[in-house]
């Protein structure tokens, strides 16, 4: 589907493909996790559609934090292994091989490690930002499902205001008879 942004997840053999609207690239945070108390019923409809789009976000940051930790750990091993055999020490027929320590010292000073390191900061950071942000979103959705607990079904037409809200565009169509 052209224009949607697609999720694919394989269970059991089966593959499954959900498309939604993209998520516009740049949010207000602070906009986004406000009850917009002007438009109540906008609010309540639209929530679960917010709560899916930022829960897709936060896989995804997740995910990329857990592959970019087993690519620096891979990076890691390869490191320790050139180091225990570049910095075994030839000494009169002998090897001496080097301590653990040596070898934990020389990893940790390599720059490509270093960098990689860095990187993976980079990427936990961006997944606790999204993780603030899903738990500022789920606190939104509980207080409302609490204020909808009060609304009487007729609230729902008369009360709706066309705008977007979050990330959704509401607009009111008539009835048809």
């Amino acid at each position: 589907m052209e224009g949607k942004d697609k999720s694919i997840v394989e269970l059991n053999g089966k593959v499954y493909a959900f498309f939604h609207e993209p998520f516009n690239a740049s949010v207000d945070m602070d906009n986004l996790t406000m009850i917009h108390y002007y438009n109540i019923v906008g609010e309540i409809i639209t929530i679960a559609n917010l709560m899916n789009r930022v829960g897709n976000i936060k896989a995804e940051a997740d995910n990329e934090v857990r592959v970019v930790k087993m690519t620096h750990r891979i990076l890691e091993a390869k490191k320790s292994e050139y180091y225990r055999k570049t910095l075994t020490v030839d000494s009169g027929g002998k090897s001496k091989a080097p301590t653990v320590s040596a070898i934990e010292d020389a990893v940790v000073q390599n720059q490509e490690v270093r960098e990689s390191q860095l990187n993976l900061f980079r990427v936990m950071k961006q997944a606790e930002v999204m993780d603030s942000l899903y738990w500022a979103c789920k606190s939104k959705e509980m207080k409302l499902n609490q204020l909808s607990q009060n609304m009487a079904p007729s609230d729902f037409e008369k009360d709706i205001l066309e705008e977007s809200i979050n990330g959704v565009i509401i607009k009111q169509q008539q009835k048809k008879f």
